[in-house]
């Protein structure tokens, strides 16, 4: 499992099963826990490569890559 600490808050990334994420290319499920561990949100990412495009947007633990993991949202189907 993968984690990424925002201050009191936090977010961990596994896959559909909730385990630790292996396929790059399948979906992430994200899910943010404040400082009591109480769940707050959760999100589903397309893949490593949309992290990975939000994290060189935002400054790794920044209040503004929270947001923009809250407020993904998965692109449409074409």
């Amino acid at each position: 499992m993968y984690g990424m600490d925002f201050g009191t808050d936090y977010i961990m990334l596994t896959d559909d099963l909730g385990k630790t994420p292996l396929d790059a290319k399948k979906f992430i499920v994200v899910a943010a826990y404040d400082e009591a561990d109480c769940f707050l949100w959760g999100i589903e990412l397309k893949n490593f490569a949309a992290l990975k495009e939000l994290c060189a947007q935002y400054a790794p633990g920044s209040a503004e890559l929270f947001q923009a993991l809250k407020e993904y949202k998965l692109p449409k189907k074409k």
